[in-house]
């Protein structure tokens, strides 16, 4: 469940599991800088990627500390103490956590990394998906996200001839790797017009800020 605290929101079942899942809203500022996200994820040891909308993921090892990772749209690790951290504008942030084998991913699903594959090779580096617990980040909402029908066709069921259900989408992706429905915390909040709290590249084209998202294993 995602609960808002302060000027970001966390996944609260995430962290009784065992780990640090959070978001980032527009009063945190805008977190397209590197120094931005650091700061806001509260320093430490953080990793961030260099994202090309497509379905490269890379393993987060000790020697990564502090390094933004370049033509990546997804981190993986099993280090605790290193925090992951991905930057959306109406695209989602999916987090996966598995409680026993204490691995993390944090992944950038915008339309084109979803459609490539992403969640898919994301939840493969789990032994168990059946384990994982999931979460999916405010993103743009079917509400606001019309698209061609060029683009919208490679989506099937969840592009209605005008508007493209990214998220039920991405949901759709999980449960078929094996990610139980029960185990999915899905934001439910439209980045495009949920307000003040998000930025939005469909609202606001290329002067919209970003947001972090954050997923952290919990030191024991």
């Amino acid at each position: 469940m995602w609960r808002r605290e302060g000027d970001r929101l966390v996944e609260t079942r995430f962290a009784r599991a065992g780990a640090n899942a959070s978001f980032t809203l527009a009063a945190l500022g805008d977190m397209a800088g590197k120094t931005a996200a650091v700061n806001a994820a509260g320093g430490g040891a953080v990793v961030v990627c260099r994202q090309t909308h497509g379905i490269n993921i890379s393993e987060v090892l000790p020697q990564d500390d502090g390094r933004e990772v370049p033509e990546s749209d997804g981190l993986f690790t099993s280090l605790d103490g290193v925090t992951l951290g991905i930057r959306t504008a109406d695209c989602a942030a999916v987090y996966l956590f598995s409680p026993t084998q204490k691995t993390a991913s944090l992944v950038h699903a915008g339309r084109e990394g979803a459609r490539k594959g992403i969640i898919g090779k994301a939840s493969a580096r789990f032994e168990n998906p059946a384990e994982i617990l999931a979460a999916i980040s405010p993103h743009i909402g079917k509400c606001c996200y019309e698209v061609s029908t060029e683009i919208g066709k490679d989506f099937g069921y969840y592009f209605d001839g005008i508007k493209l259900d990214l998220g039920r989408f991405i949901i759709s992706r999980l449960e078929e790797s094996g990610v139980k429905k029960e185990n999915i915390s899905f934001a439910g909040l439209c980045t495009c017009c949920g307000g003040h709290d998000f930025f939005s590249y469909r609202r606001e084209g290329k002067r919209a800020g970003r947001h972090a998202a954050f997923l952290s294993i919990i030191r024991q």
